[in-house]
């Protein structure tokens, strides 16, 4: 009988996986407020779709179980991901802000304190054993990193909430917001695949295609080049303004994958401050202690290590503010010279050749930054502002503009010597990275590849 018993119960698994196997993409990432939002409105020349988030986005194509229990005897509580929390809301998501080999960094931000817990889960397991880690009683924004996890592999974590006798999720716009998947990160797991999109804060329809069209290519993080929001004045708040033109917009990618941004010009806007810096900081906090922060913790200037590569991702807007500027090109020149990476792909919002309308918004990057990027031959730089798509080439470094992120686009003015590529048109920019090379796509919203490049990494 025992016997039987094990054969059935063996076979029901194999049944299992089989039925409601798992998409676990190969990941390869770093290893390094509080408001109350009125419901978001949207402007109708924006054209963006309701707010209402009864359901979020697939985010794999096996969905989580909707109730399970903690396997330690001494614990077993009820986590529903089924049904939102009565009376507590997300001002701030669940997102992920990076991944290393084995940790990741977790934030959110609810409209009241409660007692709850971050819950964590392989993705692998058909009944799963979660565990769990405690959120702040005293505030209201959570930073949470979790550092037991398995190189190479997949999770899904989601804030539960007490509610009586049971933990639910926060409710996100009325409904709700799913838990978000990780992968962690094996350096031995080449390519690394990553989509880069900028531009993108109006709230446009085009822009939601996009994040569905990016997703479906599965990357495994994505690169934002600035100007997450822009006419914040439009909205009631900042808040109410990151939910309506970031949030919910990216809800497919926030809960799959990270996302890295740099600030653009708009996030520094009158309208974008929220009790004196910029709102973006609340959105984005630093990754670990020992990046560059002002007062508050904003995370201008930080790098993300993969293998023998590194990505710098640096804030423009420094030069016009005059705060940082020299602290930054020092750190900036520090990394490009570090021995330990073979190759660096530079990211930062305002370009420093261009053939649009900002081409002469650049000069003090040119004059401070691109004689780095030449002297250590840096193979690739990112940046957006200008909206459009363009792939120039100076001095065997190529530098790419990905500004397309909506249908607000600016034509060529004058071509720039170095000019390979230039196309007015919503897009974004897909990488497949490899250990020696990388290979460039520019797809336009409609799925057709625009420009394709091959960049080799120069000894």
């Amino acid at each position: 009988m025992f016997l039987d018993n094990c054969k059935a119960f063996l076979l029901f698994l194999i049944l299992f996986f089989v039925l409601t196997g798992c998409s676990v993409f190969d990941t390869l990432t770093p290893t390094l407020v509080q408001a109350s939002p009125r419901s978001p409105t949207v402007p109708s020349e924006t054209s963006a779709p309701s707010l209402s988030m009864t359901s979020t986005p697939t985010i794999s194509p096996t969905a989580p179980p909707t109730t399970f229990l903690t396997p330690t005897a001494e614990s077993r509580f009820t986590l529903r991901l089924d049904e939102p929390h009565p009376g507590n809301s997300y001002s701030i998501p669940l997102t992920t802000q990076w991944v290393s080999e084995t940790s990741a960094m977790f934030h959110f931000a609810l409209q009241e304190r409660s007692s709850g817990y971050l819950f964590y889960w392989p993705v692998s397991q058909g009944i799963p054993e979660y565990e769990y880690v405690p959120i702040s009683e005293e505030s209201l924004v959570n930073v949470i990193t979790i550092r037991n996890l398995v190189k190479g592999s997949s999770y899904y974590a989601a804030v539960g909430l007490l509610d009586e006798d049971v933990y639910r999720v926060p409710n996100f716009l009325e409904g709700l917001w799913d838990p978000v998947q990780i992968t962690t990160v094996d350096t031995e797991r080449w390519p690394v695949r990553i989509a880069v999109i900028g531009d993108t804060g109006f709230g446009q329809q085009i822009t939601f295609d996009l994040i569905e069209l990016i997703s479906s290519y599965e990357p495994s993080l994505v690169i934002h080049t600035g100007d997450i929001v822009y006419r914040v004045e439009e909205n009631a708040d900042p808040v109410e303004a990151f939910i309506a033109k970031y949030y919910t917009p990216f809800a497919p990618l926030l809960q799959r994958i990270p996302v890295y941004p740099v600030p653009g010009n708009h996030e520094y806007d009158d309208a974008a401050l929220f009790e004196r810096y910029p709102y973006y900081a609340s959105a984005f906090p630093p990754l670990s202690d020992e990046l560059p922060t002002v007062e508050n913790g904003f995370r201008q200037y930080y790098a993300l290590e993969l293998g023998n590569l590194q990505i710098l991702f640096l804030d423009t807007q420094i030069f016009w503010r005059n705060e940082g500027a020299e602290e930054q090109t020092s750190w900036l020149e520090g990394r490009l010279s570090d021995e330990a990476f073979e190759y660096s792909i530079v990211v930062f919002h305002v370009p420093p050749f261009s053939s649009g309308l900002h081409a002469d918004d650049g000069a003090v990057v040119l004059r401070e930054w691109v004689p780095f990027f030449e002297r250590y031959r840096v193979p690739l730089v990112l940046s957006g502002h200008d909206h459009n798509y363009q792939r120039i080439s100076v001095n065997d470094v190529t530098y790419v503009v990905s500004g397309g992120g909506s249908s607000v686009l600016y034509s060529m003015t004058e071509p720039h010597p170095g000019n390979e590529f230039f196309a007015a048109i919503s897009h974004f920019v897909f990488l497949t990275v490899y250990q020696n090379h990388l290979e460039l796509e520019a797809i336009s919203v409609d799925g057709e590849v625009i420009d394709a490049a091959v960049i080799e990494f120069e000894d």
